[in-house]
């Protein structure tokens, strides 16, 4: 376990060490959060560091977009640099699978997408937190395992796609989202239990039927009184 909370001088070169030549192979819990590192080194990190099971990113000001997109295999920024360092260019390299459980992203104020497809392998992520992230306006995942996602006071978010079978909780409270959005995403969670629409003004407390009818599996619907 490594915390770096709140380490505002550290040099984007800092987190070399934590990969290179094999160190700390044994780490599995890092907390990077309200850190000034740019959005490269963490990137970098997490690309060579497929052990990690826990990550804490809250508050990183220098985080804009978390775009695990592939082209060839290997994983891309959005300035179309590789994020895995080890990419074959025949593709002839199995990826590894990468371990990561849980990542946590609140307060992130400048991430504006969130993409997570197959080819970035994260089949054990269970749980991400967004919230409070307030200019995110897009997510899209495909994770098999995720069971948590927490999107709370994302006042932002407009695209929701969700790949998500395994989904249990969603929480979008506070979100501007529309009420055809949220149900084209949980038509594809056929495991989904809570979810949570309250202070949606966009999403009308009526239509809590109509989000049943497209996803059956739903046990609770926290939403607001409608004020009329």
């Amino acid at each position: 376990v490594l915390k770096l909370q709140a380490c505002k001088y550290l040099a984007d070169s800092s987190l070399e060490p934590l990969y290179k030549e094999g160190a700390l192979q044994e780490l599995r819990d890092l907390d990077l959060s309200y850190g000034t590192l740019c959005q490269s080194a963490i990137e970098e990190l997490l690309a060579y560091c497929t052990h990690l099971t826990h990550v804490s990113l809250n508050g990183c000001i220098n985080m804009h977009d978390l775009n695990w997109g592939s082209t060839g295999g290997g994983f891309e920024s959005l300035n179309g640099s590789s994020m895995f360092p080890f990419e074959n260019v025949n593709g002839s390299i199995e990826q590894p699978n990468r371990l990561l459980q849980n990542l946590n992203c609140v307060c992130c104020s400048n991430i504006r997408k969130v993409l997570i497809p197959p080819a970035a392998r994260c089949f054990h992520l269970s749980s991400l937190n967004l919230s409070l992230s307030v200019n995110l306006k897009e997510v899209d995942l495909a994770c098999y395992n995720l069971s948590v996602l927490n999107l709370s006071n994302c006042c932002s978010l407009e695209i929701l796609k969700l790949g998500c079978p395994r989904l249990t909780s969603l929480l979008l409270q506070s979100c501007n989202i529309e009420e055809e959005t949220v149900e084209t995403a949980i038509s594809q969670c056929s495991m989904l239990e809570t979810l949570d629409v309250r202070f949606c003004p966009k999403i009308c407390s009526m239509n809590m039927g109509r989000l049943r009818a497209v996803c059956p599996s739903l046990k609770r619907i926290f939403s607001s009184l409608s004020s009329a």
